[in-house]
């Protein structure tokens, strides 16, 4: 940190916009993290750009933030600059032509819950889908409750089936996020792109690398500025029941606060089928495989409601999350001959 940059930088954002030294556990939904040198909130694409170049010009590393769910920042902080992508715009981009959807990029077994009174079954909630009519142009940083309730709002289904999920939609992108048995991607018609010289590029869906929690992004670096979502005038009513549906069964199930999400990935039917597991969730693995559910390591916790979510019961550190994480992963090699592979994301100092 130099006078130099500083000066730069609030030239560029304003002393009133541009943040020093701002807490990451302000930040981020699993309240863990420590200080990152400079923290800016970016409200448009121009800003996102801007804040971008600013970052390559003074030398700077930049990190782009949305709800930051999903996300353990380490204790040491994040260097150089975090830039929060907040561009919240929201239109009809217009009619498409009734056709065939893009299918998704997994098998719906894959994301097939255990119907048990911990790991409640979801895929009942599916609902057949007209074929898409509609284009839906999103901001990266609009949250994806208020996609889903203003598409519903607009008559347009869906996304229902993402209710509960704390993301952005630069997030649900960057992790092509599922959903009981749907994966986001089955909704994305075209994402534009920043790339690392800062210019946008409009991206086919079939040219995003979409897989089972996997983009082409977690590889390229390039930043999501906007997405095209293609969707249906179906049943908004039903549409509308299944969200809350989803949202009070994941009430039941998921810790909804002071957590980052799953952390592991879940695995695959192979390897259930290998082990004797009833699902391929995670959860299942470390609830009823290892036994290791409401364990505790200084401030964090195996959830009591889900294996596969980790509590901040206070004051937990990114050191404490390691130390579960290695404690889960060990046990699970010892007992299973499993790999697991996590799905929070690690970032910064640790």
């Amino acid at each position: 940190m130099t006078d130099e940059i500083l000066k730069n930088l609030v030239d560029l954002f304003g002393e009133n916009r541009l943040k020093i030294g701002e807490p990451m556990n302000r930040q981020t939904t699993f309240r863990i993290g420590g200080p990152a040198d400079y923290f800016f909130e970016a409200t448009s694409v121009d800003e996102i750009q801007r804040a971008f170049k600013a970052g390559r010009d003074l030398g700077l590393p930049v990190f782009p933030l949305g709800t930051g769910a999903n996300l353990l920042v380490g204790d040491g902080g994040i260097r150089g600059l975090v830039v929060k992508i907040s561009n919240n715009n929201l239109e009809i981009a217009g009619p498409l032509e009734r056709k065939a959807g893009t299918k998704s990029s997994a098998a719906s077994a894959h994301y097939q819950q255990f119907d048990t009174d911990q790991y409640l079954k979801f895929d009942d909630l599916d609902l057949a889908e007209p074929p898409p009519d509609t284009l839906v142009r999103a901001g990266a940083g609009v949250s994806l409750p208020v996609l889903i309730a203003w598409t519903l709002e607009q008559g347009l289904t869906g996304l229902q089936n993402f209710a509960g999920i704390p993301s952005s939609v630069g997030g649900a992108i960057y992790n092509n996020i599922h959903g009981g048995t749907r994966l986001f991607d089955e909704f994305v018609q075209e994402v534009i792109l920043m790339d690392r010289l800062g210019r946008p590029n409009r991206i086919s869906h079939d040219e995003m690398g979409f897989a089972y929690d996997q983009s082409r992004l977690q590889e390229t670096g390039e930043i999501v500025l906007e997405v095209f979502l293609k969707l249906s005038h179906g049943d908004a009513d039903r549409a509308r029941r299944i969200r809350l549906e989803w949202l009070k069964r994941k009430l039941k199930v998921q810790p909804q606060k002071d957590c980052p999400g799953c952390v592991f990935k879940n695995i695959s039917p192979e390897e259930a089928a290998r082990i004797g597991a009833p699902s391929v969730a995670a959860g299942w693995v470390v609830d009823q495989g290892l036994g290791l559910k409401g364990t505790k390591v200084g401030g964090v916790k195996i959830s009591e409601k889900h294996a596969n979510f980790f509590v901040n019961f206070g004051g937990a550190t990114a050191k404490d999350v390691c130390k579960l994480i290695d404690l889960i992963k060990s046990k699970a090699y010892e007992k299973f001959g499993l790999s697991l592979v996590e799905e929070i994301q690690m970032v910064g100092e640790f």
